[in-house]
């Protein structure tokens, strides 16, 4: 009696599994992991609610008001 034949097939499924099984126990190729998404909510002017969601690499936060400008200085008056 014989017993069954090997075949090329047999070959790369066993080849695969050890691929797949290295794979899992060493892990998947994997870099840093990083936060890319930001949420904020605020209230603005007037009592009006502001949500923004940003996806992506991007700085995130509520935008910062623009400083007011100083004002210039007067020149005190020329006698006569």
């Amino acid at each position: 009696m014989h017993g069954p034949q090997r075949t090329r097939s047999a070959l790369a499924i066993r080849l695969s599994a050890l691929l797949a099984l290295t794979w899992l126990l060493v892990g998947a190729p994997s870099g840093t992991a990083v936060a890319d998404a930001c949420v904020y909510a605020g209230i603005g002017p007037d009592g009006v609610e502001v949500a923004v969601a940003v996806g992506g690499i991007v700085s995130c936060g509520p935008a910062k008001p623009t400083p007011t400008p100083t004002p210039t200085p007067t020149c005190p008056p020329t006698p006569p």
